[in-house]
């Protein structure tokens, strides 16, 4: 009898044992799930709020996200474009141009109503908020386009995206036309620009001259040429923004070269390394699809904030 109490006294001290443990276990993981939530929040704060609550710009951790969603958003749509049996063709390209130069436009519009050189209840609508400013703008931007290309595509009305995305374009820079005051500065980053698209045509005219065989290696498309003169216009205008007129820059890799190697630096190699990669790209890639819109991805990353530099400068915001 005394045995059966016994054992009974110690079943009840191990259950409250076991359960104390357990309420310990929970209550520490309980603890470590807020520190961990908390952490995460703060993390997440940190380097993509704050940056663009501070208009900060980007960081390492910010800038390696974006591209990793790029890339997965540009795969996405190139599996998409072929099942659709799409080209990624000049076609298209000139289908994206005015829908870039858009996106960077309504962008300006937001840099130049937060710096209050354009005001007014209409312009409320472009204040500086998280929708208005990157990565938003233009993952929107990149909706609305996609969105124009299907329907092109479904009602077979050909030039339709391209039509749409003029039209957004140009009521925008109508929009911001007001603010446009600084046209010296435009025609120096376009005068550099030009210097590029020179030497491009003045090598393709070597190309079809009696010259060097390594000269015609050179050659490249047109769209290769629409991609060396995207990114030659983005080093153009930071060179100019940067090293004349206050402005900094932005994102990290330019930056650090910039501030490195000097913005003239910055600017040559930029057009070096896209003038390259596009040569390679042409050469190597399996299909045409592939080599395209590798082409297409330089295009964009160089004309959208090289047109946003070139806007900014000219409205001194």
């Amino acid at each position: 009898m005394i045995r059966i109490i016994v054992m009974n006294i110690m079943l009840i001290i191990a259950s409250g044992v076991a359960a104390m443990l357990f309420a310990n276990f929970i209550m520490t993981f309980a603890s470590f799930s807020t520190r961990l939530s908390m952490n995460i929040s703060d993390f997440f704060y940190k380097y993509y709020v704050l940056p663009i609550q501070m208009h900060a710009g980007y960081n390492v951790v910010n800038t390696l996200t974006y591209a990793i969603l790029a890339l997965l958003g540009l795969y996405v749509v190139y599996v998409w474009f072929k099942k659709e049996g799409w080209a990624f063709d000049m076609t298209f390209a000139k289908s994206l141009l005015p829908w870039l130069l858009f996106g960077s436009t309504k962008r300006v519009i937001t840099d130049a109503v937060y710096a209050g050189t354009l005001s007014g209840p209409f312009y409320s609508l472009y204040q500086w908020s998280w929708f208005n400013v990157s990565p938003a703008i233009y993952v929107f931007t990149a909706v609305l386009f996609f969105i124009s290309f299907w329907l092109e595509k479904r009602l077979g009305k050909k030039g339709l995206c391209e039509n749409i995305g003029w039209l957004f374009f140009t009521f925008h820079f109508l929009l911001l036309l007001p603010a446009l005051r600084y046209l010296g500065r435009a025609l120096i980053v376009v005068g550099l620009w030009l210097l590029v698209y020179g030497a491009l045509l003045s090598l393709e005219r070597l190309q079809h001259s009696k010259c060097c065989g390594w000269v015609k290696s050179l050659k490249l498309s047109k769209l290769s040429t629409w991609a060396v003169l995207g990114q030659a216009l983005d080093g153009a205008a930071t060179f100019i923004g940067v090293s004349f007129f206050g402005y900094g820059e932005q994102h990290v890799l330019s930056s650090f070269i910039g501030n490195t190697f000097g913005y003239g630096v910055f600017f040559i190699l930029k057009v070096i390394i896209a003038f390259a990669l596009a040569w390679y790209v042409e050469r190597c890639a399996e299909t045409e699809d592939e080599k395209n819109i590798i082409l297409l991805a330089v295009l964009t990353v160089g004309v959208a904030p090289g047109f946003r530099d070139l806007l900014r400068l000219t409205a001194g915001v």
